[in-house]
């Protein structure tokens, strides 16, 4: 990956639930970043492999920044895609820094919001 192939931009935003009164719970969004990131169509094998813990649609890839690597408050994690067309919303399944270098991220996601 190199800097120029960072060519769209999106939102991560990390979700927090604090429970109430009645025994549910409020969902609370917090932006923890708009940041350039490539995104692309998750390879055949990550969409389709059974014994993939978590299935993902679509692989955005950001630069690597402790602020994200720490992904404590990603389980409804969500990304928001400006790819030109209008936004997408993907859902957050993974967050890998993919070689151990601290250069970059790759986010896994698939398709919608949380549910």
């Amino acid at each position: 990956m190199e800097a120029g192939q960072l060519d769209k931009r999106c939102t991560l935003i990390s979700a927090q639930r604090t429970p109430d009164s009645s025994g549910g719970s409020t969902r609370a969004d917090t932006v923890i970043a708009t940041v350039w990131c490539h995104a692309v169509q998750a390879s055949w094998s990550r969409r389709n492999d059974p014994r993939a813990e978590q299935r993902v649609s679509t692989v955005v890839t950001v630069r690597w920044r402790p602020d994200l690597a720490d992904f404590a408050g990603w389980p409804e994690g969500r990304v928001q895609l400006f790819d030109g067309h209008g936004v997408r919303e993907l859902t957050i399944k993974t967050v890998i820094d993919p070689k151990l270098t601290r250069e970059w991220l790759e986010i896994g996601c698939d398709e919608g919001g949380p549910r």
